[in-house]
C-alpha cells in the first residue's frame, strides 16, 4: 500500500496553463501544489471537495489536485469549472515504475484511513496534514478503543478510556459493528492492524484540519493539539460554496421498515408539530414521486390538518446513532452539549411507537425539553457567527492559509 500512495504522488500529470480571474496565471511545471486524497465515498468526499472550493479561493496562485476514480472524476469536474487550479488525478494503476515530474508536493491532505501517506510524504520531503470528517471527540474515543484492544465487552459493560480524561467511559453497545468483533476476540488480523496503525499515524503527522467548530468542542481541540504537539484547525462546518449542489447523501445509514412504521406510530402518538423528510427505498431514483404506501395506510390524510408553516428556533437532537463515529456524535450532544436525548442505540435496537412518542414529548414538552430548547438555540447563534468575517472557522481557516505559505518557503528535507 505504501508503494501504491508513492505511486500515486509521483505520476501526477502536469496540466497546462491555468487562467484565473483577475488575469493571473498559473503554469505547474514549476509550480508547488497540494495534494488531497479523500476516501471515494460520498461521506468523505464532499467535504475535501468543499474545503478544496474554500482552499482555491484564499490561494489562487497554488494547485490543487484531488485524487479519485474514474467514476467520480466524471461527474465531479463539470462542478470545478470555475476553479481553474483544481485538477482531478485518477488512481493509477499498481504499477512499480513511475516518473518524476518537476512539480514539488508541499503539502499531503488526506483521509485518516491513508495512515501509511504520512510516511509517503514525509519521504518526498512534503507536509502531511490530515483532513478529519469526525470530530475530535469522536476520533479520542475511537483511537482509544483501538489502542488497548482486547476488552471483551458485553453491551451492558462500561470501559474506562485511559488516553482521555479521568473517569471518561463508555458502554459496550456504543461500539460498532467491527469493533465489538475485535474488541471480543482479539487477534493481530489486517482490519485490526489497520485500524490501530491509523490511530498511531496521528501522532506523526504535522498538524489536523477539522471539519468541526470549536464552540462544541473546545476542550477535545485543546486536548488534541496538546497531545499531538501539533496545530489544529477547526474549519467546520465544511459547507459548499454554492447551495446547488447534488448527491450528498449516502447510503450507509437506513432503518428497516418495520422501524420506520414504528417511528410513523410514534410521531403520530406524540400530537406535536413535525417536518419528516424520508429518502425513496432503495431501488427507486431520487426524482420519483413519493408514495403514500411507504407509509402507513392514511398517514398523509390524517396529518394534512396538522401541517404547521413554521419551524421553532432552538431545536433539540432526539438520537439514534446506527454505527461508526454516529456513537459518540450522539454521546457528544447528550453528555457534553446538553442537547439531544437517544432513542435507541445500533441496527439492532427495538423500538415501538409508544417509546418514540413518549421521547418526543419529553423532549418538546417536558422541563427537560426546555433546557434542551434553550441550549441548542444558545449554540445556534454561536455556530452562526463562526462563519462571519472575523468567525473562529474563518480565522482558522486563514491561520491554516498562513501556515502553508511558511511552510512552502522552508526547505524541507526527506525524512
Amino acid at each position: 500500500m505504501d508503494k501504491f500512495v508513492t505511486k500515486i504522488t509521483t505520476t501526477i500529470e502536469s496540466p497546462s496553463y491555468s487562467s484565473i480571474p483577475g488575469g493571473m496565471q498559473v503554469t505547474s511545471s514549476s509550480s508547488r501544489y497540494v495534494l488531497l486524497f479523500p476516501f471515494p465515498t460520498q461521506g468523505h468526499l464532499n467535504p475535501f471537495l468543499d474545503f478544496a472550493r474554500n482552499l482555491a479561493s484564499r490561494i489562487p496562485y497554488i494547485l490543487i489536485k484531488i485524487i479519485s476514480t474514474p467514476d467520480n472524476i466524471q461527474k465531479l469536474r463539470p462542478r470545478f469549472l470555475d476553479y481553474p487550479t483544481i485538477d482531478f488525478v485518477e488512481l493509477p494503476p499498481f504499477a512499480e515504475n513511475a516518473e518524476n515530474t518537476e512539480n514539488t508536493l508541499q503539502m499531503l491532505i488526506t483521509e485518516t484511513l491513508f495512515h501509511m501517506s504520512v510516511e509517503v510524504a514525509h519521504s518526498f520531503g512534503s507536509r502531511h496534514v490530515p483532513l478529519y470528517t469526525s470530530g475530535p471527540y469522536a476520533v479520542s474515543i475511537y483511537n482509544s478503543i483501538w489502542t488497548h484492544l482486547p476488552h471483551r465487552l458485553t453491551p451492558a459493560d462500561v470501559l474506562t478510556l485511559p488516553d482521555l480524561p479521568p473517569n471518561f467511559t463508555i458502554h459496550g453497545n456504543q461500539l460498532s459493528q467491527n469493533m465489538i468483533k475485535a474488541a471480543s476476540s482479539y487477534t493481530q488480523d489486517s482490519p485490526t492492524t489497520f485500524a490501530a496503525r491509523q490511530a498511531e499515524f496521528c501522532k506523526n503527522a504535522d498538524g489536523s484540519l477539522w471539519n468541526t467548530v470549536g464552540v462544541l468542542e473546545k476542550f477535545w481541540l485543546q486536548h488534541w493539539e496538546n497531545s499531538s504537539g501539533r496545530p489544529v484547525w477547526a474549519i467546520g462546518p465544511v459547507l459548499p460554496i454554492s447551495s446547488n449542489e447534488k448527491e450528498r447523501g449516502g447510503e450507509d445509514s437506513c432503518i428497516l421498515v418495520d422501524q420506520m412504521m414504528e417511528l410513523a406510530k410514534g410521531l403520530e402518538r406524540s400530537e406535536q408539530r413535525f417536518i419528516w423528510v424520508l429518502r425513496n427505498p432503495t431501488g427507486f431514483e431520487v426524482g420519483d414521486k413519493f408514495r403514500s404506501e411507504w407509509l402507513l395506510h392514511g398517514f398523509e390524510e390524517r396529518m394534512k390538518q396538522k401541517w404547521q408553516g413554521f419551524l421553532t428556533n432552538g431545536v433539540p437532537v432526539i438520537g439514534w446513532p446506527l454505527g461508526s463515529e454516529q456513537y459518540y456524535n450522539s454521546k457528544l450532544l447528550e453528555e457534553e452539549l446538553g442537547v439531544c436525548l437517544e432513542l435507541a442505540r445500533g441496527f439492532d435496537a427495538n423500538i415501538n411507537g409508544e417509546d418514540v412518542a413518549q421521547t418526543v414529548r419529553l423532549v418538546l414538552e417536558g422541563d427537560k425539553g426546555v433546557k434542551m430548547r434553550k441550549k441548542a438555540e444558545d449554540l445556534s447563534q454561536e455556530m452562526k457567527k463562526v462563519l462571519m468575517k472575523n468567525g473562529s472557522s474563518v480565522q482558522s481557516l486563514d491561520n491554516f492559509v498562513k501556515t502553508l505559505r511558511m511552510w512552502g518557503e522552508e526547505d524541507m528535507k526527506p525524512r
